[in-house]
C-alpha cells in the first residue's frame, strides 16, 4: 500500500525568512508560520487556535524566499511534513517543519505564483537548522 504524506496550508510568517548554507554549498531558507482555525465553541464564544510549523525552503526557492518574506507576509505552502527531535545540552528538542515543494506569495503586489521542486535538491543529512 502507498502512502501520502503531503500538507497544504496558508498561514503568516513568524519572522523573517533566515538562510543557511549546508557544508556542500547548497542554501537552505527556514521561517516560522503561523497557521490559525477559527472556530465557534458549544456556547457560541469565537475561538483562535494556532499551530506554529517551520517552513524550509531548498536551492532557488530558498533564495527567492530570503528576499521577500518578512515577518507577518501571508503565504500559502504545499509541502511534506517531517518531524524532527534533537538533543542539545541535556534538553530534549522537537519541532515539525514543512519541506516545500510549492510556494505561492500571497501578500498584494508580490507578483506571479512560485513553484518550485526544492526537494530534488535537498539532502536532509545537511540541515544546519537544530
Amino acid at each position: 500500500m502507498k502512502c501520502l504524506n503531503q500538507w497544504r496550508g496558508i498561514g503568516r510568517a513568524g519572522k523573517d525568512a533566515e538562510a543557511r548554507y549546508t557544508p556542500g554549498g547548497k542554501m537552505v531558507c527556514q521561517f516560522p508560520m503561523a497557521v490559525s482555525t477559527y472556530f465557534k465553541t458549544a456556547d457560541g464564544e469565537e475561538k483562535k487556535e494556532t499551530e506554529w510549523l517551520d517552513v524550509v525552503c531548498w536551492g532557488r526557492l530558498a533564495e527567492m524566499v530570503n528576499e521577500r518574506v518578512s515577518k507577518g507576509d501571508p503565504i500559502y505552502t504545499e509541502g511534506r511534513l517531517k518531524s524532527r527531535q534533537w538533543e542539545h545540552e541535556g534538553k530534549q528538542y522537537f519541532r515539525n517543519e514543512v519541506l516545500v515543494k510549492e510556494l505561492i506569495f500571497l501578500k498584494p503586489g508580490e507578483g506571479p505564483q512560485v513553484t518550485a521542486n526544492a526537494e530534488r535538491d535537498a539532502d536532509l543529512d545537511e540541515i544546519p537548522f537544530n
